[in-house]
């Protein structure tokens, strides 16, 4: 089913390399990420191949709306206090400055325990090179590119 994936994450899909996986479904995957910047640092991935942010077309407004509801979720879940306090960030980084070719959101709480560095510089929204799920969310429901 992902043999058209040639990224690490088609080969977490395909069981081939291992993953803390937070929460599954049909359609998406939530794993922890293999070198966390912050104390939860998740990806949410969907199991259809989708290349990057840049990739979306309007017909995946769900995918993406269903990607923030597994990312809220498992905040909520792991880090209440976090989720109480809105103390997070959920960003896809743009490519090229994706470092796997497979759409993957950051969920990263509590951002206030982050260092500086990757809560103001890596991980910012508004940025050439991360974008926020609610920005895409809303370019999409626009008509317009995701970003």
């Amino acid at each position: 089913m992902y043999e058209d994936n040639t990224s690490v994450f088609g080969d977490i899909l395909r069981g081939k390399v291992p993953a803390s996986v937070y929460a599954e479904s049909d359609t998406l995957l939530g794993f922890k990420d293999r070198t966390p910047r912050a104390p939860l640092h998740e990806l949410v991935i969907p199991k259809r191949h989708i290349r990057s942010v840049r990739s979306l077309a309007q017909d995946d407004l769900n995918t993406v709306v269903e990607m923030k509801e597994m990312a809220v979720n498992i905040i909520r879940k792991e880090q209440p206090k976090a989720y109480d306090e809105a103390d997070y960030i959920l960003c896809f980084h743009i490519a090229p400055f994706n470092s796997v070719d497979h759409l993957h959101l950051h969920v990263l709480a509590p951002s206030s325990s982050m260092n500086y560095l990757y809560r103001n510089g890596k991980y910012r929204n508004g940025t050439i090179w991360c974008t926020g799920v609610d920005d895409v969310i809303g370019r999409l429901e626009m008509g317009k590119s995701a970003v």
